[in-house]
């Protein structure tokens, strides 16, 4: 009996320290700068004499991001469809359905059984939809646009944008215009081209960029000498020079039959970045309803907070900042283990339940999840 009590107080004292360690701090610099570029007046215009105007407005790059992205969309087809064949698909939804589902397939469909039930929004079937299918599930990455539209924008090149300017060219007479004015940028001492779209197109190639995406975006949109404007109407076009140096506070476009120049006044404003951010780490314990841990579970996670900056959320840990310890969030986990589905919702949870100071130790956040029993995988 003396024997069996030596027992249970090793596995009572073998839990504990499993379930507490030595608080932990991890220390996040932020270095760098950001600097914001304007320009004074935001546009110019010149007037010809054959009745047509131009109006040119220098812009940033990346602006054009979304216009090319939304214009891949474009099709020529004149007749869509879009419904399910149910004689077709009744049959084949049959012969799948006798197969192993796939582990995404698994996981989409308990998305689409928690959303039907309500236990997720919309918002939050989003996220964790895209954390599925995204090729590093678990782990939320974060991508700027120049990641995500570098394969749409012909502006983009080298890893950075080129210096774009938007022309309106409008025509208020009665017949068609035809535009053949070289416009030249002036920046310090320096005299830049608009570069030609056979220059851009070839230099994408050069550097591997090109694609179908860039390519129909400069035939579409790029500045091309003669422009044919027909009679009372407007087009927009762009043309990009090598980028300008912002040291300078002047720039200037010159026309070459007007003999005029537009001129921008530049100015910047530069801050620079020096921060350090200081996170307390604490460990994660999936369980199941009987309280035993889920085995090697694959889990996507998602955490609710006023500032999402605070708090981030890893497979295997919560990363608080130190300033937001006594802050509730709420952390929603979806997870597949043993080919099953498991869900959670924690609300209120505060870092600071989960950190004794007195003894310096950290405590294991538990979180017990629910199998989805609706639900199997084969």
């Amino acid at each position: 009996m003396k024997k069996l009590s030596f027992l249970l107080i090793g596995l009572l004292i073998s839990t504990i320290c499993i379930s507490q360690k030595n608080i932990k701090k991890i220390v996040v610099k932020e270095t760098g700068y950001d600097l914001r570029v304007s320009f004074s007046p935001k546009s110019n215009t010149l007037q010809y004499t054959n009745g047509l105007t131009i109006e040119v407005t220098p812009i940033s790059a990346d602006e054009l991001n979304l216009v090319f992205d939304y214009q891949n969309q474009f099709n020529g087809k004149n007749h869509f469809s879009n419904y399910e064949k149910s004689r077709d698909s009744y049959f084949l939804k049959n012969n799948r359905s006798k197969r192993e589902k796939s582990n995404i397939e698994f996981l989409l469909e308990g998305l689409d059984f928690l959303l039907d039930n309500k236990t997720i929004n919309q918002d939050e079937y989003d996220y964790l939809s895209t954390s599925i299918t995204s090729s590093k599930p678990a782990i939320p990455s974060v991508k700027t646009s120049d990641d995500v539209y570098a394969q749409s924008n012909p502006y983009f090149l080298d890893k950075r944008y080129l210096s774009l300017f938007k022309i309106e060219l409008t025509n208020s007479s009665g017949s068609n215009i035809t535009f053949d004015d070289k416009l030249l940028v002036s920046n310090n001492t320096t005299l830049l081209n608009p570069l030609s779209t056979e220059f851009l197109i070839s230099e994408q190639e050069r550097s591997g960029q090109m694609t179908t995406s860039k390519r129909l975006a400069l035939e579409r949109y790029n500045m091309t000498y003669p422009v044919i404007i027909p009679s009372g109407s407007a087009v927009i076009k762009y043309f990009a020079v090598l980028p300008i140096d912002y040291s300078f506070n002047a720039l200037s476009i010159s026309s070459s039959i007007l003999n005029k120049k537009m001129t921008w006044q530049l100015s910047t404003d530069k801050k620079i970045i020096d921060d350090s951010y200081t996170f307390y780490e604490l460990d994660i314990n999936y369980i199941d309803d009987l309280e035993s841990s889920l085995v090697s579970p694959l889990v996507y996670t998602l955490t609710l907070t006023k500032d999402p900056n605070s708090i981030f959320l890893s497979s295997d840990n919560l990363y608080v900042n130190q300033n937001s310890i006594n802050e509730p969030c709420t952390l929603i986990c979806y997870a597949l283990s043993d080919d099953r589905l498991y869900f959670a919702r924690i609300n209120n949870i505060t870092a600071v339940n989960y950190l004794d100071f007195n003894k310096s130790r950290r405590i294991t956040v538990a979180v017990k999840m629910t199998m989805i029993k609706e639900l199997a995988k084969k």
